[in-house]
């Protein structure tokens, strides 16, 4: 009779129980630096899209500055603005997509207080919490971070050439391409200042223009030279002042050129007493009473109805004379009449002026 004999086949290895309590015991350990780096990546992820929205803003900034005044693409309410700025090389290959995996958007706004705003999807509304805890004007609504910035008070490229605090001067010349210097105090020159003309800043109504009209309240010089000369008589326009072509000095009365000042050619011209005068012309007018008997002497002009000079006195039996004289204007009436019933001699003239 033949017997077998049973045996028992053995294994060696580790059971699935053993496996599962050791990757529990892996795990515990390893959370702890898992969370750490999840943690450092989140933090590397906002820090990298705060850097990207800051160059961002300064690259619309700069071209706002240098672009009269205006955001990049403000044509479609700078949705386009990446682009353009890429473009235009303020930005060097800058990417839509944000570190989040999600696309930037850009949008602006006009008028006064002109603003350039960034919006960004931070994917989760804890991610955008944070986000919104380092950009300064930022609002959050959900997932949603909005960032503006305003338009910039000055050039910053221009600040690195021409510092504010004057401790650097300019080197070339400073074309402003047809724009205004506005509020300037003062302004000192070593060389030729030109310009078509230049307006008082508080009175526009005051200017002085080298090849047209000026105008101005007072003038303090050594002296003036009128450099053209013209005929008297002929046509001008009131108040102007000009000279003959042998320098003698003429003013413009009511359209005429009329040399100023001057007694005309004719020289004395007689008038009679008691006689009503408007010439029309300034003039100069003289009278005098003469008496050589005891005699109550007086004499007067009359201007324009009312005693303008006069004089008066009693000979005494002596020869002697009393005289009145006056200037009158173009719009003055005069006569000349004597105070008191007289036989004495009398006189009077005037001379055009």
């Amino acid at each position: 009779m033949i017997k077998y004999r049973s045996q028992t086949l053995r294994q060696s290895g580790f059971t699935i129980i053993e496996l599962l309590a050791v990757m529990m015991v892996i795990s515990i350990m390893a959370a702890p630096f898992a969370y750490q780096h999840i943690q450092k990546f989140e933090e590397d992820r906002i820090a990298i899209t705060v850097a990207e929205i800051n160059d961002l803003f300064q690259s619309a900034q700069n071209y706002a500055a240098e672009q009269d005044s205006e955001w990049p693409s403000e044509s479609d309410n700078c949705v386009s603005a990446i682009n353009t700025l890429n473009n235009e090389s303020y930005l060097q290959s800058f990417s839509t997509r944000s570190p989040f995996g999600t696309n930037l958007a850009t949008s602006c706004t006009t008028g006064d207080g002109k603003r350039f705003i960034v919006s960004i999807d931070a994917v989760t509304a804890g991610n955008a919490e944070i986000l919104n805890g380092y950009l300064p004007s930022s609002t959050v609504s959900g997932n949603l971070v909005s960032v503006s910035v305003p338009m910039p008070a000055s050039i910053p490229a221009l600040e690195h050439l021409l510092p504010r605090d004057g401790s650097r001067s300019m080197t070339g010349n400073l074309d402003m391409g047809g724009n205004d210097i506005n509020n300037l105090k003062n302004l000192n020159a070593t060389g030729e200042i030109r310009g078509a003309s230049f307006v008082d800043n508080e009175d526009p109504n005051y200017k002085w223009d080298g090849s047209g009209e000026s105008r101005m309240n007072y003038a303090d010089m050594n002296y003036a030279r009128l450099r053209n000369s013209y005929t008297e008589g002929t046509a001008c326009t009131s108040k102007q002042v000009g000279t003959t072509n042998t320098g003698e000095l003429m003013s413009c009365v009511s359209g005429v050129w009329k040399k100023s000042a001057g007694v005309n050619v004719g020289g004395k011209q007689n008038i009679a007493f008691n006689t009503e005068y408007c010439l029309g012309r300034a003039v100069y007018v003289y009278a005098e009473i003469r008496g050589n008997v005891r005699d109550l002497m007086g004499v007067q002009i009359v201007v324009n109805g009312s005693a303008d000079a006069r004089a008066r006195a009693d000979s005494e039996g002596w020869e002697g004379y009393e005289s009145v004289n006056t200037i009158l204007g173009e719009s003055d009436c005069f006569r000349i009449s004597h105070l008191t019933s007289s036989t004495s001699a009398r006189r009077a003239w005037y001379r055009f002026l």
